[in-house]
């Protein structure tokens, strides 16, 4: 064989790609740069295809910095920074606080204006603080997504939000996604900056402060672009469904949600038969619309694709019966749902979401056995990402199925069954579920074999 220095440097960078490959499902098992930095010092031909090989390997696009030296970063920079396309840092505070500032707006340097995603945590300090943070910023003009985490009295805080906002909107216009500490929320306090973002998003980092409805409106005059709604944990008024309907972006908004939201069903009613691109709806916690509630959203927009219900809703068998024949569901959420018996399993087969239905999550529902579970998967053909958690706890009173009978609501997981569901939904292109199995000599079986 040639030696490594005989090969041309296109075929060693091409080699080099292949270094440091995993298992994707292996997720929790992260890339480290070991082999490709050994291979950099082999020879100097093998120096060059890293650097080449870099801009495109997969380990080297994403970056993480908490408390790192400055040395570090500066190294890693100088090898990989080029291929970097997300980087997140913590707070510069250390011994060497100002190298470290400095090597990190070198590292930014390094990835020659191809930064995507960028992501602070951290306090300021005299160190790093607005004008240092918007220097990185300014350095990414292709800035996709970006994340400031903390307080507002951190590095952004509420004298500086608007500058800062308009500043990095002015330096980053492709931005689609931004989160910045404030005292309201983002619609309230700074998204009207960014016209391109994709999600309109409501959920307030406090209560006491008033409501600002000027942001609110500015933010949904100009954010033309949005896709999306968040209410999560919002106390949803008359007013802000009319202002949100009447938006431009209102034809546009393919998902709502009003997770843990404080929404009357009325108000849920007008969004759905008012917002025309409605596909995606998450329904707040401990909801309690009644069957006629769902008879009429079926009705209002019936092309609503995901319904997530929200933990522990309080609908029953016919109310899901509605759902499922009036909507050609692709993902429903079915989580903590008591009112629900295991006739439910056969509602949703004998409708046409069986047909449909390519996602589903079934959580803390002891009613659904893994047999009913299987039938489901067996029933629908799509069926092929399937997020299945069931209690230990209550695994832990029935270690056979007449234990299950006798304890009742209190499902049975068999052993066979999970690997029977695991293997369909690999042989779909979905992946295993990691429910949990007890096995006969008392142990737990948290992953499929």
């Amino acid at each position: 064989m040639p030696k490594l220095d005989e090969l041309p440097v296109e075929l060693l960078a091409h080699v080099a790609l292949f270094t440091n490959r995993r298992n994707d499902n292996r997720s929790y098992d992260p890339l480290d740069l070991s082999e490709l930095l050994a291979l950099r010092c082999a020879s100097r031909s093998c120096k060059g295809a890293v650097r080449r090989a870099a801009k495109q390997h997969r380990a080297a696009r994403s970056f993480s910095f908490q408390r790192s030296s400055a040395q570090k970063i500066a190294a890693i920079g100088h090898v990989f920074g080029s291929g970097c396309r997300s980087l997140s840092f913590g707070t510069v505070q250390s011994d060497q606080a100002y190298e470290a500032r400095k090597s990190l707006q070198n590292f930014v340097t390094s990835t020659n204006g191809q930064l995507r995603h960028l992501s602070y945590s951290g306090a300021s300090s005299q160190y790093f603080s607005m004008p240092e943070l918007l220097e990185l910023c300014r350095a990414c003009p292709l800035l996709r997504s970006l994340f400031v985490h903390g307080s507002p009295t951190g590095v952004i805080t509420a004298a500086n939000l608007d500058e800062f906002a308009s500043a990095v909107s002015r330096a980053c216009p492709r931005l689609h996604c931004v989160y910045l500490p404030r005292h309201r929320s983002p619609a309230e306090d700074y998204q009207w900056h960014f016209p391109r973002l994709e999600c309109l998003n409501f959920l307030r980092a406090g209560s006491a402060s008033a409501f600002r409805w000027d942001g609110v409106e500015a933010t949904l005059r100009t954010c033309v672009h949005a896709t999306e709604v968040d209410l999560t944990n919002v106390t949803v008024s008359p007013r802000l469904v009319d202002l949100i309907l009447a938006a431009p972006a209102a034809g546009r908004l393919k998902r709502l949600d009003i997770n843990e939201a404080t929404v009357s069903p009325e108000l849920i009613l007008r969004f759905a038969g008012g917002l025309e691109a409605l596909s995606d709806l998450q329904f707040p916690h401990e909801f309690d619309g009644g069957r006629a509630f769902y008879s009429s959203l079926v009705q209002a927009r019936p092309s609503i694709a995901k319904l997530g219900l929200g933990l522990s809703n309080e609908l029953d068998d016919d109310a899901l019966r509605i759902i499922c024949n009036g909507l050609r569901l692709e993902h429903l959420e079915l989580t903590c749902v008591e009112n629900l018996t295991d006739r439910a399993i056969n509602i949703i087969l004998e409708s046409p979401c069986a047909e449909t239905l390519r996602s589903i999550e079934i959580s803390y529902d002891p009613q659904f056995s893994s047999e009913d579970v299987l039938r489901l998967v067996r029933g629908c053909p799509e069926l092929a990402e399937l997020n299945w958690e069931v209690s230990e706890d209550a695994q832990l009173l029935v270690q056979n199925a007449v234990a299950a009978a006798i304890w009742g609501r209190v499902g049975h997981v068999d052993g066979p069954n999970v690997d029977a569901i695991n293997a369909l939904l690999e042989s779909r292109g979905g992946k295993a579920t990691r429910v949990p199995v007890l096995q006969e000599d008392g142990s737990w079986r948290k992953w499929p074999s």
